[in-house]
């Protein structure tokens, strides 16, 4: 703790000292820090031909406005090894997650390790409901439609947790 100035509001007060070295320089107010969990906001995007390409998209955009963003999945997402998410952090442990501070705009990409390298798999729901409060954004890959243009959903899909705010149906403009 000190008596420095918030990076959010410029308040001078007593701060959070961000644990991250991603962005040790920038420090939270308590009045800041406290507000977080009211401000956050989930998205649940389910469709085919762009849901990932999307999520980037907003991850990027959120990000640019200072937000904190966690990119995550209820099904299958792919790995990093596949695709570029351009995330400032790749988490596959639930104990790692759990404890980490996302107190300066920065998108993590948090799933669980799969069979295959190139996908991941969703973690618990009651994991993602506690780290909606952490994030200022979620933005959760609530189906697979394995690469296909168009994707029916089935009464096994879409997946959308009940704590996303509002869904994105994505559509490819090739179908």
């Amino acid at each position: 703790k000190g008596t420095k100035k918030c990076y959010i509001c410029n308040y001078k007060t007593s701060l959070y000292e961000n644990k991250n070295s991603y962005c040790s320089d920038r420090i939270v107010c308590d009045n800041c820090a406290g507000n977080r969990a009211a401000e956050c906001c989930g998205s649940g995007v389910t469709g085919s031909g762009g849901k990932t390409t999307l999520i980037k998209a907003l991850a990027s955009f959120y990000k640019s406005l200072g937000k904190t963003v966690l990119i995550t999945t209820t099904t299958k997402i792919q790995s990093s090894l596949r695709y570029n998410w351009d995330a400032d952090f790749y988490i596959t442990d639930e104990r790692e997650i759990l404890s980490f501070e996302a107190l300066c705009p920065c998108t993590v990409l948090f799933a669980l390790k799969g069979d295959s390298q190139t996908k991941l798999t969703a973690p618990d729901i009651r994991v993602l409901e506690k780290l909606r409060e952490k994030f200022d954004i979620v933005l959760c890959e609530a189906d697979g439609a394995k690469m296909l243009p168009l994707k029916v959903h089935t009464f096994r899909d879409p997946v959308v947790p009940s704590f996303c705010d509002y869904t994105i149906a994505v559509i490819g403009g090739e179908s």
